[in-house]
């Protein structure tokens, strides 16, 4: 068998298996409609309910906000005090940038090494079929 032929025969395991991912996850999502319309729990939070047999069903309620608007949000809510402030600033590291230093400037990236970890990600695997385009 060559390279070619077995990239080919796990394409179309992974091809495979990716269906039945999705169609498993669909089935997942069902049932879990279902158990929250048969229990109706009403309160933001984590429920817990006990089932003869030893099963346990915890279904977590949680209300996401999103603002449609955050520039009058940030001018209604300036003048408030600091513990009512209903906007805050996330901070976190720009990756492109640590990128371009260690690339480009390793004077800076040196200095800056030492207080960050870094890791390499999980690789991404994505395998289009002609009926995709």
């Amino acid at each position: 068998m060559t390279n070619d032929d077995n990239l080919q025969a796990l394409a179309m395991f992974w091809l495979a298996a990716k269906g039945e991912e999705l169609a498993a996850n669909q089935r997942r999502l069902d049932i879990e409609d279902q158990i929250v319309q048969a229990i109706k729990p009403n309160k933001d939070g984590k429920s817990t309910f006990k089932l003869d047999g030893g099963l346990k069903i915890c279904i977590t309620l949680k209300t996401n906000f999103k603002a449609d608007d955050m520039v009058a949000i940030e001018g209604l809510t300036a003048w408030w005090a600091e513990d009512l402030q209903p906007v805050r600033i996330k901070k976190e590291l720009n990756e492109t940038k640590l990128k371009d230093l260690r690339a480009y400037r390793p004077d800076l990236w040196q200095k800056l090494a030492k207080y960050i970890t870094s890791k390499a990600a999980k690789p991404y695997v994505q395998i289009e079929t002609g009926e995709d385009e």
